[in-house]
């Protein structure tokens, strides 16, 4: 580590005069600007948790900006760009913009690397934006005119600061460095070739902004630029730009994953016609995607992540040694143990691990293909060995814990168990999965791919592939969307022209296509809002002026009938009175002639009830004696009548008497006679 230290410290200090100070030279720095593209479905400001946990998620250009972010050099800027299918770390232009940002950055940008262009935009900004701040702090230390200025010009554009300050020669050069993973490292080997298209060329070399710049370093994991459904990968080129690295990059490094068999990530190589330019590197590492890109979480399909930071910490001796400004691996543990421990310590087991399995691998030589190759047949048999001895798979684990997985491959053994009956029965296996059900594959693994399967492997090199190696298959896309063999390596290709998603150039088409749209109407709309407006204030005034007149003659008109209704109603009333007054004189008349009437009546009828009650009253007392006469005859007929009664009924009771008597004498002799004759 010593050693790379002292590497690093000699390349960081190439930079010496080589010209003379002249009147505009007072002060120039190296500026170092290194953007990092983050993988897809990365994002190391957006890590994720399980349920309050952090995942600890980063991949390992998340690692490497971590590192440069604690170098601590104002001449340092790191430049960080979000994974595309992961929150866009930059800003949206409008509304529009804005929704491209939401439609891409969730499965659409993860699956079909949508968002690449936006990423390249914020690139561009942030490279300018760090530049204008370098320029602003060196005027600053300058003093003087240039001082002034740059307390007046701090929140002015690129242009217009270096306008004023480019005479004053404030920077030497500006250095530059890019990393990337995945579609990231297409990014920045697109990036990086955009850089040079920006730049002027001259004799002495190339010139961004009126400055000297190099590309000093290049380092990507895995580039992956092609997308969509497996078999119908998408290469097209978009606008200018290219994924083939140019010779302008002094160092190149490019670490291929040897055992990622999806057949939708298949690797872009940074060689050209079969050659590697300069001092440029390609090595290839055992693990799939994202075990040498990073960014699988701790215990993810129940095995260890560690070995990602194998590559991750290669990859930083190549950078520092390049003159990269990283802070070393050891520096990085005295910064923060947590932080050191959590994402970045490789632990010596995992080391010990990886040496016996590249031991098994044996010698590794000749192109990327032939050791890819090698690396697979090692892979399948550490594989087979593992479905003989009953061992679980990552991809098993994955499959049972969660039913829904099974709906998609189900693995290497069941393919092998399915294609071998297939086979003996004269038949074909098909593969296929519920996501692309038009998109199936008959398959046949190659001898050498079952050879391999069936050949025993050492303990050591099923101990790494157990315990380190992920199943790159069972999680991508809920295992609905890759529905191909196994047995079906990944292309290997040779860059041409940049390969990026026709999704994303299809969005971007679309997008600069309703953003015209929507601005031509809006224009179109104002003018007719416009015309709507006067049209309508006017109407608005004639309106209200035919109002206006409408109203004065009703209030005339309601004012006259007003008017009408009062004198009337005056009229009305006096003849009500005089009728009133009328009417009761009238009424007076009447009512004196029958009270004169009633009064004469009233007389008569006292004198007829006089003479009437005279005759009632002898009538009374003719009938008041006659009745007291029948009294008393009755009376004197009852009191006979009871007279007669009473003897009759006294005569009566004696004969009763009489008869009861001999009835009880009778009865009493009997009871005699009984009793004597018994």
């Amino acid at each position: 580590m010593a050693d790379d230290a002292v590497t690093g410290a000699k390349a960081a200090n190439r930079d010496v005069a080589d010209e003379k100070r002249g009147p505009f030279q007072d002060c120039r720095d190296v500026v170092r600007l290194t953007v990092f593209f983050d993988g897809t479905g990365n994002n190391q400001e957006f890590d994720g948790t399980v349920k309050g946990v952090k995942l600890n998620k980063w991949s390992n250009v998340g690692r490497l900006y971590y590192a440069m972010q604690q170098f601590g050099n104002k001449d340092i800027f790191p430049i960080y760009i979000s994974g595309v299918g992961t929150p866009f770390n930059g800003k949206a232009a409008n509304w529009i913009d804005s929704a491209g940002i939401w439609t891409e950055d969730g499965k659409r940008g993860e699956g079909f690397g949508a968002g690449g262009s936006r990423r390249l935009q914020l690139g561009d900004r942030l490279v300018s934006e760090a530049l204008a701040e370098q320029l602003i702090r060196n005027a600053k230390a300058l003093g003087g005119e240039t001082e002034k200025y740059a307390a007046s010009g701090a929140q002015k554009g690129l242009a217009d600061i270096n306008a004023v300050l480019s005479k004053y020669r404030l920077v030497k050069v500006i250095d530059m460095s890019f990393f990337g993973f995945s579609r990231g490292a297409a990014l920045a080997r697109a990036f990086s070739n955009r850089v040079i298209a920006n730049c002027e060329k001259s004799e002495d070399g190339l010139k961004l902004h009126g400055y000297p710049v190099r590309q000093s370093f290049l380092g990507v994991f895995d580039t992956v630029a092609s997308f969509g459904v497996p078999s119908k990968n998408v290469r097209l080129p978009f606008q200018e730009r290219e994924l083939i690295v140019s010779p302008v990059v002094e160092r190149c490094v490019h670490y291929v994953a040897a055992h990622e068999v999806r057949v939708a990530f298949p690797v872009d190589l940074i060689r050209k016609n079969g050659k590697l330019a300069g001092e440029w590197v390609e090595d290839v590492y055992p693990g799939v995607h994202s075990d040498v890109g990073g960014g699988y979480g701790p215990n993810e399909q129940g095995i260890d992540n560690n070995y990602a930071r194998i590559p991750m910490r290669n990859m930083m001796r190549e950078a520092i040694a390049s003159g990269v400004r990283l802070l070393p691996y050891d520096e990085i543990k005295k910064a923060s143990t947590t932080i050191f421990k959590e994402r970045f310590e490789c632990l010596d087991i995992t080391q010990t691990s990886y040496g016996n399995y590249m031991a098994a691998c044996g010698p590794m030589s000749g192109t990327v293909e032939t050791q890819m190759k090698r690396h697979l047949q090692v892979f399948y048999s550490a594989n087979g060995t593992m479905a003989r001895r009953g061992i679980e798979t990552p991809g098993d684990r994955r499959r049972n814990d969660d039913p829904y997985k099974k709906i998609g491959p189900k693995g290497m053994a069941w393919e092998v168990k399915k294609y071998r009956l297939a086979a003996k029965a004269g038949g074909w296996l098909r593969v296929a999965g519920a996501g692309v059900r038009g998109y199936a594959q008959y398959v046949k693994p190659e001898d050498w791919q079952l050879s391999a399967w069936d050949k025993p492997a050492t303990d050591e090199v099923v101990n790494f592939v157990a315990h380190y190696i992920h199943d790159s298959k069972v999680d991508f896309i809920f295992n609905l969307a890759e529905p191909f063999s196994y047995f079906k390596p990944r292309g290997v290709d040779e860059s041409t022209t940049n390969v990026w998603t026709e999704w994303g150039t299809w969005m971007g088409g679309k997008r600069d296509a309703v953003t015209k749209t929507v601005g031509d109407t809006y224009e179109a709309g104002k003018r007719e809002v416009g015309e709507a407006v006067d049209t309508t204030t006017k109407a608005a005034t004639d309106a209200a002026e035919a109002a206006k007149q409408k109203a004065e003659e009703a209030a005339a008109y309601a004012k006259h009938k007003a008017e009408e209704a009062a004198a009337y109603a005056q009229r009305k009333a006096a003849e009500a009175a005089k009728y009133a007054s009328q009417k009761a004189d009238e009424a007076a008349a009447a009512t004196k002639r029958a009270y004169d009437a009633t009064a004469k009546a009233a007389n008569d009828a006292a004198e007829a009830a006089q003479h009437k009650a005279q005759e009632a009253a002898a009538y009374a007392r003719r009938k008041a004696q006659a009745a007291a006469d029948a009294v008393e005859g009755a009376y004197d007929a009852t009191t006979k009548a009871g007279r007669d009664a009473a003897a009759a009924g006294a005569k009566k009771i004696d004969d009763i008497e009489d008869g009861a008597e001999r009835l009880y004498d009778r009865g009493l002799n009997w009871i005699k006679r009984t009793v004597k004759g018994q």
